[in-house]
């Protein structure tokens, strides 16, 4: 049986664990105000996810451990339902799962499915980025300062070397063997010390 990890920030029909939601009627889309560096996050998954269950977790602005446990059950109960297994997150934000008899392209589907159905497709990146980076400031700016701070590129490295290298991933390592390792670490927690 194949695993497959996939970045979690993107649909399922099936039953799944729910709460009790409270939230906002949808005729009240367009009404919070959200603040701080991921205000526009924030908006975006309530105007754009059409679900009360997302709505009712992010009113506050925040994610709650006992909110994201609800995600995190809603998921294994909507990819059970589709005849596959929900492994549980890993550390930069993707999640695992096994196939079991289904396609690899059907897998892949279930994981779309059952990330809009869930929330998971709005509410992942609302739990992890922000753990990682508080103040929301630019991927390339973070993640340049880790590959520097922990010896693995030379102190002059730029954000815009690392928007020039991150595709192809060709980093100018100071040390091969130990640079790649170093950049996956940085690029799934830019908070890393090596």
């Amino acid at each position: 049986m194949a695993s497959l990890a996939m970045l979690a920030l993107a649909g399922c029909t099936g039953t799944v664990t729910s709460i009790q939601t409270s939230a906002a009627s949808p005729d009240a889309r367009d009404t919070l105000d959200f603040s701080g560096p991921f205000a526009s996050d924030y908006a975006e998954a309530w105007v754009e996810s059409e679900s009360d269950f997302v709505r009712l977790v992010i009113e506050d602005e925040k994610i709650s451990e006992q909110e994201w446990a609800a995600v995190e059950r809603r998921m294994a109960a909507c990819f059970s339902s589709k005849g596959a297994t929900f492994e549980g997150y890993t550390r930069d934000g993707g999640y695992e799962a096994q196939r079991n008899s289904l396609s690899v392209d059907r897998l892949s589907e279930v994981m779309g499915e059952c990330e809009q159905f869930t929330g998971e497709a709005w509410l992942g990146f609302l739990w992890f980025w922000p753990q990682k980076n508080p103040h929301n400031l630019p991927i390339e700016e973070i993640v340049s300062e880790c590959l520097i701070r922990n010896g693995i590129v030379a102190p002059d490295y730029t954000p815009e070397d690392f928007l020039r290298d991150n595709p192809t991933l060709s980093f100018p390592y100071l040390r091969s063997g130990e640079g790649e390792r170093g950049a996956l670490e940085c690029n799934a927690d830019p908070r890393v010390n090596l």
